[in-house]
């Protein structure tokens, strides 16, 4: 159930973050302040709010998905009985559960 990998942490929480209305509009105008013919301001000043908001939610977002995960592999590796091929298998793991077996809960 996790949504990201390693590889594709990155990328995708970067696209999640900018899906917010408020992060594109904050990105927008931290752009347009990084102009010096249209602002008098330091950029500084529009980019590191926008830099400190979307690396503390890709933070939370790392953290919830790598707490998915070990509850994923968690549960994967405890054992039920499955009823495959007209025989019970005893004490196989959640993870090689196929579709249309039947579990004893």
């Amino acid at each position: 159930t996790s949504k990201y990998s390693i590889i594709s942490f990155l990328p995708k929480a970067l696209f999640l973050q900018f899906m917010r209305l408020a992060n594109c509009y904050f990105l927008i105008i931290a752009i347009l302040l990084s102009i010096k013919i249209i602002s008098p301001l330091n950029p500084l000043t529009a980019w590191s709010p926008l830099i400190i908001v979307i690396g503390i939610s890709m933070i939370r977002e790392g953290y919830e998905d790598f707490q998915r995960y070990k509850s994923d592999k968690k549960l994967n590796n405890e054992k039920t009985n499955v009823f495959r091929n007209g025989q019970w298998h005893i004490d196989l793991k959640w993870g090689h559960v196929l579709v249309g077996d039947i579990c004893k809960v």
